[in-house]
């Protein structure tokens, strides 16, 4: 695969996770919300699914 095939299948992803996080902290940043830890997407992810290290990955980032 040559630079342009890869920069062309790069931008048709759409991550959700990221997206919504970032919706989050700009929501808080918007409106001044102090989230709580137990309101955090990134919270309610590993309290439903475990963390990355639970499951054997170190490229938690």
């Amino acid at each position: 695969m040559d630079q342009k095939q890869f920069l062309l299948s790069k931008f048709g992803h759409f991550n959700r996770l990221d997206f919504t996080e970032r919706c989050e902290k700009a929501f808080d940043r918007t409106f001044g919300y102090e989230r709580q830890l137990a309101e955090t997407f990134q919270y309610r992810k590993v309290m439903l699914n475990g963390d990355c290290y639970a499951a054997g990955r170190y490229d938690c980032g």
